[in-house]
């Protein structure tokens, strides 16, 4: 027997029931054997750990209330901890900024340093996107 394609072999990483002939092939094909290691590092190596995942999606983090409260010193002592934990042990970004965009937000120089630097954003997001549009 030839060694089967690549769309077969994966049917071995997958777990899905394959016939004997093709699975007799693949116990005695050198070949066949590194193509499927080779499909299994590549299936872990898509994988996105789920800590990942959590910080994209920010499914831990609290609502922007919660951290008005938390600055505020409003909170009881167990969200109080678990938004501590959230800014200080896991130094979540998303939050921290929020924070300092809240805290900046409340006083007059504040609000002035958070529109120049959205303007600045702003303009190196355009001068970014005049730079793609020219090279297409």
């Amino acid at each position: 027997m030839d060694c089967p394609e690549i769309s077969h072999l994966a049917a071995f990483v997958e777990g899905v029931d394959v016939p004997e002939v093709l699975r007799a092939h693949v116990q005695g094909c050198d070949a066949c054997q590194e193509s499927i290691q080779s499909l299994e590092e590549e299936i872990l190596s898509l994988q996105i750990p789920l800590s990942e995942i959590w910080f994209r999606d920010h499914i831990s983090c609290p609502h922007g209330d919660v951290l008005i409260d938390h600055e505020e010193g409003r909170l009881s002592n167990d969200a109080r901890e678990y938004v501590s934990f959230h800014l200080e042990e896991l130094a979540c970004p998303h939050c921290m900024g929020r924070v300092e965009e809240g805290v900046l937000s409340r006083s007059a120089e504040g609000r002035q340093s958070l529109v120049r630097s959205r303007e600045r954003v702003g303009e190196a997001t355009s001068v970014l996107l005049d730079h793609f549009r020219q090279k297409n």
